[in-house]
């Protein structure tokens, strides 16, 4: 089942949980998984670019969770992840993403404690550079010194995406049922 929302919008993510729910009879597993980075200190950063990072990389996971976790307590048990970014437990000037996903973190810890005795799991992970098609292209533009960034990650490599999912997937999972309010660095000991 596909269901297409615009994730800013409140009765779009209410309505993507109903679809949920009739399509499979509750919601087990939400994945606050959307990220929007910019450049910028706080002297440069623009009013609107601050209302944009936090609008996509903060109100999002918000407005879901806000409709799932409903469903999940009334059945107790439920599981959710929020993706966040070691940007937010380290400068790097990226202010305006940072403080979102700053925010993420604060959010996990307060949904954990306000819903882990509903049987509600939340737990964040907090990527450092991952090998999107995004960063490549910084890679290949000079946007972004490869060889610096490299040097700095003990593991020798930047992340791929299955990295971040197997994180996510283990929180998710049955397997870390007894870990709650907990921010997992997928970093390769760059953080």
């Amino acid at each position: 089942v596909v269901c297409t929302a615009d994730v800013t919008q409140a009765a779009q993510c209410e309505a993507m949980v109903a679809a949920a729910v009739d399509a499979f009879g509750t919601v087990d597993i939400l994945v606050n998984n959307i990220g929007l980075a910019s450049l910028g200190t706080v002297v440069d950063t623009t009013e609107e670019a601050w209302d944009r990072a936090l609008n996509i990389n903060l109100r999002t996971a918000f407005l879901a969770s806000k409709y799932a976790v409903p469903v999940m307590a009334e059945k107790g048990a439920g599981a959710i992840v929020n993706v966040s970014s070691i940007s937010a437990l380290r400068g790097d000037g990226t202010l305006a993403y940072s403080a979102a996903k700053g925010g993420l973190i604060a959010m996990t810890v307060d949904m954990a404690y306000s819903h882990g005795r509903q049987g509600i799991r939340v737990n964040a992970v907090a990527p450092g550079h991952v090998a999107t098609e995004g960063v490549i292209e910084d890679f290949r533009s000079g946007r972004l010194d490869e060889k610096a960034m490299l040097s700095a990650i003990p593991a020798g490599r930047i992340a791929d995406a299955d990295d971040v999912a197997d994180a996510v997937l283990f929180l998710a999972s049955d397997r870390a049922r007894h870990i709650v309010g907990h921010v997992l660095t997928v970093d390769g000991g760059e953080g």
